[in-house]
């Protein structure tokens, strides 16, 4: 005797129901065969090789299927204009990982046809079970709690970032600024994509998120493509780049990666012009704070860029070591 069950949404909860009832049986109870068929109408039509994601959290950090359709990336709003123009991302930008984890995540969402859980509120809790489900936490950049304030810099610090780079797109709720929102509590007004630079990207192996690997290093195929979207967005008026290949060149000459490094980022005339498009001690404060203001800044940036660079491969990534051991062109 065959027992064929048609699965639709009316019926899936006694179908779970009955799926329950029958782990209890014993073995030879379930001699008779039992068989879920799909509905045979509305059946939801997925790409050949994408997958459907089960329970929410579940897979989301797999290597993304193709998306069709999606658009090319374009330079997404910052909250200080004049920033990207002058030293691209902002100084608590640390590593490209937890940005790339978030372009696979929004990936394999869209493939699942879970537009619901685009939602940006939504998202981050998504992501947040996901990069736990990995022990992520441990890492640089990614959430280590879930209290508001983790999930606020992962918000702030790199899915900002990655939607002014292009990677991720946002949308909003009619009467909301096309930007990050600053607010927790207006997060469900905005809903998160990707582009089809972002998906590139998602889609290209990393060991430390996609599998067993334990350094926070890029590979060489995704610095090689990392580097020429950087370029790209430097050449629109993004100029992470440019920032990124001054740092480069100081340390390539023989500079300490520290204190030098912080020097060169106080002399620097795009940075000190960046200070000042939004401190008041940078314009009217004394000497005394607004230099160590300034320095202080400075720190905070140098710190953060030389971060880049060793998950780039450029700079040598142990702590305090900061030789050059690759090309950044």
């Amino acid at each position: 005797m065959e027992l064929t069950i048609r699965l639709s949404k009316k019926n899936k909860d006694r179908i779970i129901a009955l799926i329950n009832d029958l782990a209890e049986l014993e073995d030879d109870d379930l001699s008779q065969n039992v068989r879920i068929e799909p509905p045979l109408q509305n059946t939801m039509a997925i790409p050949p090789d994408s997958r459907l994601i089960g329970p929410v959290g579940d897979d989301l950090l797999d290597v993304p299927g193709h998306v069709s359709g999606l658009k090319p990336g374009k330079l997404g709003f910052a909250q200080n204009s004049e920033r990207p123009g002058l030293v691209g991302s902002w100084g608590q930008f640390n590593s490209f990982f937890p940005m790339k984890a978030a372009c696979i995540i929004v990936s394999n969402i869209i493939l699942a046809k879970r537009n619901e859980d685009l939602r940006l509120d939504r998202f981050v809790d998504l992501s947040l079970q996901s990069f736990k489900k990995r022990n992520l936490s441990q890492y640089r950049g990614f959430p280590s709690t879930e209290k508001d304030t983790a999930r606020g810099r992962f918000v702030w610090h790199f899915l900002s970032t990655a939607y002014e780079m292009g990677l991720l797109t946002l949308s909003a709720n009619e009467g909301s600024d096309l930007m990050m929102p600053e607010s927790l509590n207006d997060w469900e007004r905005y809903h998160i994509g990707v582009s089809a630079e972002g998906l590139e990207f998602a889609r290209i192996h990393n060991p430390l998120i996609m599998g067993n690997g334990n350094e926070q290093i890029l590979t060489s195929d995704e610095t090689k493509w990392m580097i020429s979207h950087l370029k790209k967005i430097d050449s629109q008026g993004y100029r992470e780049y440019s920032l990124l290949l001054g740092v480069y060149q100081f340390l390539r000459e023989g500079h300490n990666g520290k204190d030098d490094l912080r020097k060169w980022f106080e002399e620097n005339e795009d940075f000190r012009k960046y200070v000042k498009t939004w401190s008041r001690k940078a314009r009217n404060g004394t000497e005394k704070e607004s230099s160590d203001q300034l320095s202080n800044l400075a720190m905070t940036f140098a710190g953060s860029k030389v971060a880049l660079l060793r998950e780039l491969r450029i700079v040598d990534p142990r702590r305090n070591h900061y030789e050059i051991i690759g090309e950044f062109n």
